[in-house]
C-alpha cells in the first residue's frame, strides 16, 4: 500500500472514500441521543411564587412520565410577568431564590429545567437557569431590555452580556429571553459558542398582527444561524395584559415544523435530534387557522383570567347606553 494510504488510512462507507476521521464523526453524530423536551405553555400568575413552583414541579412530573428529559418554563414564570414593583421588595426577591432552590431540589429524577426567574445580587437581571441534579447549574441573563409601549425592564433589570450554552444529553443548547431574538446579536452569539439548537422563553403579549412577525424574525434567525428554534410563550390574562402563547418550531431552513394553539395551556413535547439538527413535535394539538378564531379565544381568556385572578365572584354587564 502507498505511503500516502498509510498515512490517511480510508474506508468504505457506502459512498465514494472518505477518511477514517470524517467516517468517526459521521458514526458519532448519528448515534447521538435525541432529546426530547417539554414546553410548558400555562400561566403563572403575578406574585405567587410558591403556587407557581408547584404548578411547575407538576408539569415537570408529568414531562418526565412522557419520557422528557428537559421541561422548559416561560420568562420569568416563577415570580409571573409583569412583576413590576414587586422586583423593589428584598423580600419578594429572596422568596423567589429561596423557592427556586427548593425547585431544584424536588424536580422529579431524570429531568432538568430551564427556569425563567429574577435573579437578585447587588443588580436584579431577568435570567433563565437550567435546574439539574438537585442544583441551580447555569444562568443566562437577557440581554436586551425593552423599553417601550407597555415594557419598561430598564427601571427594574440590568442587562446581561454573556451568552450560555448547555450540555444536555449531548445536545448544545442555547437561551435567550424574549427582546433576545428581536436582534440579531444574541442569537449570533450563542451559535459562535457552539449552540447547535436555541431555546427562547418569552412573555409577549398578544396583537393581532403579532403571530405572522414572530415567525418572520424567528425563521430569519434560524436561517442566519444555520440552527434550529424552540420559542415558548406565556399563555393568559394578567391585567391589561394578555400573553397568547403560540409555541413554535422552528427549523435550521426558517421551515415552521410546528405551531401550538393560541390562549391554550398546553404540555408540548418535541424531539431535537442532533445528528440532523432537527425538531420535530410530538402529538401537539391543532391551532386555531382562522384570526378571527384566534380573536375570539383572547377576549375568553382575558375576561376569565381577570375575573378569577381578581377573585370576583359575580360580573354585573352593563347594557344599556346609560351606563
Amino acid at each position: 500500500m502507498p505511503a500516502h494510504y498509510n498515512a490517511a488510512l480510508r474506508v468504505r462507507h457506502h459512498k465514494p472514500w472518505i477518511t477514517a476521521a470524517a467516517h468517526a464523526y459521521i458514526t458519532d453524530r448519528t448515534s447521538m441521543t435525541k432529546l426530547r423536551l417539554a414546553l410548558a405553555q400555562h400561566d403563572f400568575p403575578v406574585g405567587a411564587i410558591a403556587a407557581n413552583a408547584a404548578h411547575m414541579r407538576a408539569l415537570a412530573t408529568r414531562a418526565r412520565a412522557r419520557d422528557a428529559q428537559l421541561v422548559v418554563f416561560p420568562e420569568l414564570a416563577l415570580c409571573g410577568y409583569p412583576p413590576e414593583d414587586l422586583l423593589l421588595r428584598p423580600s419578594f426577591l429572596a422568596a423567589g431564590t429561596r423557592v427556586l432552590q427548593q425547585l431544584a431540589a424536588e424536580l422529579p429524577a431524570g429531568i432538568a429545567a430551564v427556569v425563567g426567574h429574577a435573579e437578585p445580587g447587588g443588580e436584579v437581571f431577568n435570567a433563565a437557569s437550567l435546574l439539574r441534579g438537585g442544583h441551580v447549574e447555569r444562568t443566562y441573563r437577557k440581554q436586551l431590555l425593552p423599553n417601550y409601549a407597555v415594557f419598561d425592564e430598564k427601571r427594574y433589570f440590568r442587562a446581561g452580556h454573556d451568552s450560555v450554552v448547555l450540555d444536555l444529553d449531548g445536545a448544545r443548547v442555547g437561551v435567550l429571553i424574549c427582546e433576545d431574538i428581536w436582534h440579531a446579536a444574541p442569537a449570533a452569539a450563542a451559535r459562535a459558542a457552539g449552540a447547535e439548537l436555541l431555546l427562547v422563553i418569552n412573555a409577549s403579549p398578544y396583537d393581532f398582527a403579532h403571530a405572522a412577525q414572530r415567525e418572520r424574525v424567528l425563521a430569519l434567525r434560524a436561517r442566519e444561524n444555520a440552527m434550529a428554534i424552540a420559542y415558548l410563550n406565556l399563555v393568559g390574562g394578567q391585567d391589561d395584559l394578555l400573553f397568547d402563547g403560540g409555541a413554535l418550531l422552528v427549523q435550521a431552513d426558517g421551515g415552521i415544523a410546528a405551531r401550538a394553539p393560541a390562549f391554550v395551556d398546553a404540555l408540548l413535547l418535541a424531539e431535537y435530534d442532533p445528528a440532523t439538527r432537527s425538531l420535530r413535535a410530538l402529538d401537539w394539538p391543532a391551532p386555531q387557522h382562522e384570526d378571527l378564531a384566534v380573536l375570539y379565544a383572547g377576549l375568553v381568556r382575558g375576561v376569565r383570567d381577570y375575573v378569577r385572578k381578581n377573585g370576583f365572584s359575580d360580573v354585573l354587564l352593563g347594557l344599556s347606553g346609560g351606563i
